[in-house]
């Protein structure tokens, strides 16, 4: 059976024990401001391909967003590559990595809210890819404050009434 995640009923639905399925987790909404930066962010090796494994791209979708990270000032390349540097071979780089503290942004990490995929750029070889894993939250279908949300379908990029 094949299953298509962007054919998803996104209608909540009730789980075990009577709760409803995503009960607990965080609003995608609330989450704080570049939360790819804080405390408990993972991030995956990828390889060389900077498509996401987590967020499969739509097969529309040709421009995968990534973010190059600067080698000379950002904290994430220093923590991803093992060293820091333009001349960083990151010879030392781990599978998976959580922050273990919040760090302070860097370049064009300071202009976005948050990641998809980032990039970095060794010395003398091929940029390798990390995708940055977002903690779980839900989206609800129906709010109580009447504001326009965004759909909750990534592939559409429009507000729409919940309530």
């Amino acid at each position: 059976m094949l299953i298509r995640v962007d054919w998803r009923d996104t209608y909540p639905k009730l789980g075990l024990r009577n709760r409803f399925v995503g009960d607990g987790y965080p609003a995608c909404w609330d989450l704080p401001s570049r939360a790819f930066l804080r405390k408990g962010a993972r991030y995956s090796y990828i390889g060389l391909d900077p498509r996401g494994k987590m967020q499969p791209d739509h097969a529309r979708i040709t421009d995968h967003p990534l973010m190059v990270l600067d080698e000379s000032s950002s904290r994430l390349f220093e923590l991803l590559c093992g060293g820091r540097g333009t001349g960083a071979t990151c010879d030392n780089m781990r599978g998976e990595v959580t922050l273990m503290e919040n760090i302070a942004c860097s370049g064009n990490e300071c202009d976005v809210e948050t990641v998809r995929t980032v990039q970095v750029n060794r010395a003398g070889k091929k940029p390798v890819y990390f995708e940055y894993i977002r903690v779980p939250c839900v989206e609800f279908a129906f709010v109580d404050d009447d504001q326009a949300r965004p759909a909750s379908n990534k592939f559409y990029q429009r507000n729409q009434c919940l309530d």
